[in-house]
């Protein structure tokens, strides 16, 4: 086992957005809308507060990558930008499920339901809210779950629709020409949205359907490496893959298993190396989280989630611990345990 250390750990439920392009700063916030700063050494300062109508959930609140604003879902599913004074600048109705500010911070993008099978796609001027671009699109899956993410050094993003064992398609939305392209990332087939290397040219992710990892390039979209089927050798099912990934500057991956355990992957071979866990929060029994499990003994995770904030990686403890732990490390430190480790080993 891998044991990584982490570099600040917060005590208490602290909401951030998951990134893939680097920011000049890293702002978490807690559940009474109040924002918080890190600074260079990871410390938690106090900076301001988000508009209070504003819903803090996943994928409904979005930072501009160098002003002090935010975008975020409102009630009923309105779209509003505020200050980190509380104050809300400009707002739009509608039912929108997902926004995204663009990596220069002067569009927004953003995505909402017209019915069970139809959705747009819409682009903000984030200044004012001015619309610059919309574009109506099918829902395949009906009704689906909407996730946007960014792509690292590019201006495109990526669109998830996820409808649970009904499939997964994932969109690359662009503006090319003053015009709104969107382009299916994976014509017939279930991948999810990737994991990117942080140079921008690499993605790794999960077919759905199959349980299998594969390797793109970009902007190509190739195929450069899929796991087989054969080598797919997981005896229980705790075992299959989980849907968090993470791909590191030093080639390697980060993946997780159905019981929320993460693991060092090879993409160019397609092989597991070893678990990586955080040193006092390694895996313990899974009928020690979930109680009434009392027969199964299979390690399961303290960490419910490990995500990349541009050079940062941020970690939540789970239901175990009553009072949540945010573990925060650079990814610096990461590729430095893993290197070590693999040296020892050889």
């Amino acid at each position: 086992m891998i044991l990584l250390s982490p570099t600040k750990m917060l005590v208490g439920s602290y909401g951030f957005c998951a990134r893939n392009n680097e920011a000049p700063e890293v702002f978490l916030y807690d559940k009474e809308c109040r924002l918080y700063r890190l600074d260079e050494g990871l410390t938690l300062h106090e900076a301001g507060c988000i508009y209070n109508h504003a819903k803090l959930h996943f994928n409904t609140i979005s930072f501009h990558p160098f002003m002090e604003r935010a975008a975020f879902m409102m009630e009923e599913d309105a779209l509003g930008v505020g200050d980190f004074a509380g104050q809300l600048l400009w707002s739009k109705v509608g039912e929108f499920a997902c926004v995204l500010f663009s990596r220069d911070g002067k569009l927004i993008w953003t995505a909402q339901k017209l019915d069970e099978n139809r959705l747009q796609i819409l682009v903000y001027r984030s200044e004012d809210g001015t619309l610059v671009h919309a574009h109506e699109m099918e829902d395949p899956l009906c009704d689906s779950t909407l996730r946007m993410m960014d792509i690292p050094a590019s201006d495109s993003v990526t669109l998830e629709l996820a409808a649970g064992q009904d499939g997964v398609s994932v969109y690359e939305l662009s503006i090319q020409g003053n015009k709104l392209c969107i382009q299916d990332m994976f014509p017939n087939r279930c991948y999810i949205t990737p994991a990117w290397h942080p140079g921008g040219r690499k993605l790794f992710t999960l077919e759905n359907d199959m349980c299998l990892f594969a390797c793109f390039s970009y902007p190509g979209l190739e195929l450069s490496k899929e796991q087989l089927e054969e080598d797919h050798d997981y005896e229980d099912s705790d075992m299959n893959p989980g849907y968090e990934m993470l791909y590191l500057k030093n080639g390697l991956t980060v993946t997780q298993n159905m019981n929320n355990r993460f693991f060092l992957f090879d993409p160019s071979q397609m092989e597991q190396i070893d678990e990586l866990a955080f040193a006092g929060y390694e895996p313990v029994p899974t009928n020690k989280v979930f109680p009434r499990l009392e027969e199964d003994t299979s390690p399961y995770s303290q960490i419910s989630s490990f995500e990349r904030v541009g050079k940062l990686f941020i970690a939540k403890t789970g239901s175990l611990h009553e009072t949540q732990h945010v573990l925060i490390i650079e990814e610096a430190a990461v590729v430095e345990a893993i290197s070590l480790h693999l040296h020892r080993l050889s």
